[in-house]
């Protein structure tokens, strides 16, 4: 074996351990099995707090305990070590995150209105939300860092623009807005150009979630009596119905198979006196649901460490593979 190739194994080495310890660093913290985040209201006698469920299990943990506050659309972040939530503790309706455990609750925002539903970017390094900041009548949508630091303004339409969505890529957001006449799903770009509009239907289209793959947006509709959860391509193409009854707030487990979301309604379609949360396949099949509290479970969000959303994570895999290849020429 001549000197290059020694060096070259060195190299490789290092470069393994290195990737190893970082692994290691992001997952530190992280739920070790699949779990769903959401709000639970009123259990213990509080009005909205934060629990998580593992899937397999049932086993819940609440993570917010507070008797005035509401704490609600909680958010893991891609690598599932913090969750964002708003809150109305202080007063106003800000944007927080915690440990996902619930330890260490910072402020992100500190604004005299409302903001709401915060979306971590892919790499876990922006935070998109809806606003309605000082004067404003109607919501936008802002983006900033995960720290809460360069707060920017993506829309700014007399319309409201609200329920962000990132692309798997982070190069696009998806959004609901009534800018045009009816709500209706739309994209831009992640810094707020190439605003384009998806669907064009007569219904109520909101609340958009793009899949792990990029190429589906799931959605919800309210239509008379096809109102539910609906799913279509990314170019606003191919839309089909998912769930036969009203249901919102859909979310995709991160393997793309499954959608979880919210619903007044059973799996017979009888109503319910409160809202639970479901799980469905990505093609409309074994439905069952997960939670039974009498006064309603809201806001599912899902991370699962065997289907990590850790975009910067994969890069630097694929970028040590070509580094191995070539060094093996």
């Amino acid at each position: 074996m001549n000197r290059k190739h020694c060096l070259a194994i060195v190299f490789v080495c290092v470069v393994l351990s290195s990737n190893l310890f970082s692994w290691v660093n992001v997952w530190a913290g992280a739920p070790k099995t699949a779990q769903i985040v959401f709000t639970a209201y009123g259990r213990d006698g509080n009005q909205a707090d934060i629990y998580t469920m593992d899937i397999n299990s049932g086993r819940q943990r609440n993570l917010t305990k507070h008797a005035i506050a509401n704490e609600v659309y909680p958010a893991w972040s891609p690598d599932g070590r913090k969750i964002a939530f708003v809150s109305d503790r202080d007063g106003n309706s800000n944007i927080y995150t915690m440990d996902a455990d619930g330890k260490n609750v910072q402020r992100l925002t500190n604004h005299p209105l409302k903001d709401n539903k915060p979306v971590w970017s892919p790499d876990g390094k922006k935070i998109a939300f809806n606003a309605k900041q000082h004067d404003q009548k109607n919501f936008d949508i802002y983006v900033m860092d995960a720290d809460g630091k360069n707060v920017q303004r993506l829309t700014d339409h007399p319309a409201s623009d609200t329920n962000p969505a990132w692309s798997s890529n982070g190069r696009k957001i998806a959004f609901n807005s009534s800018r045009e006449g009816n709500t209706d799903i739309y994209v831009m770009d992640a810094d707020g150009g190439n605003v384009r509009r998806l669907t064009r239907r007569l219904a109520f289209d909101i609340m958009p979630a793009w899949s792990p793959n990029g190429r589906k947006i799931a959605f919800v509709s309210y239509k008379g009596v096809d109102s539910g959860i609906y799913i279509m391509d990314a170019d606003g193409s191919g839309i089909v119905q998912l769930t036969t009854y009203p249901a919102e707030f859909p979310v995709w487990s991160p393997d793309g198979k499954q959608l979880a979301f919210h619903s007044n309604k059973n799996r017979d379609g009888i109503p319910n006196s409160d809202s639970e949360i479901y799980v469905i396949d990505a093609d409309g099949e074994n439905e069952r649901q997960l939670t039974r509290n009498r006064t309603g479970d809201k806001y599912p969000d899902w991370f699962d460490p065997a289907a990590p959303r850790v975009v910067s994570a994969i890069g630097k895999r694929a970028a040590i593979l070509g580094r191995l290849k070539r060094l093996g020429q």
